[in-house]
């Protein structure tokens, strides 16, 4: 059953099947413990790593693209952006 099980102060852990998944995201705020609820997710990923970014809206996911394609921004910067509204 696919639900968030855990929120952190910048992420949630979310369960889908027997699979774990830690989503980063901007505002604890947006999201709750439940067992449905709607989420935007963006995948970074390099030769590296693999991270999962989790998004309330559709626009908020669609700005941290557009931010994360500018040079000099990583998602955590972008990420750090969303949270603080200095955008």
């Amino acid at each position: 059953m696919e639900k968030i099980v855990s929120i952190g102060k910048s992420y949630v852990i979310y369960n889908s099947g027997n699979n774990g998944y830690i989503i980063y995201i901007a505002n604890k705020e947006d999201f709750k413990i439940i067992k449905k609820m709607k989420m935007f997710i963006y995948e970074y990923k390099n030769e590296y790593l693999s991270t999962l970014y989790g998004f309330k809206t559709f626009k908020d996911r669609i700005f941290f693209d557009d931010l994360v394609k500018m040079p000099g921004i990583w998602p955590k910067t972008a990420l750090n952006l969303l949270r603080d509204g200095s955008w």
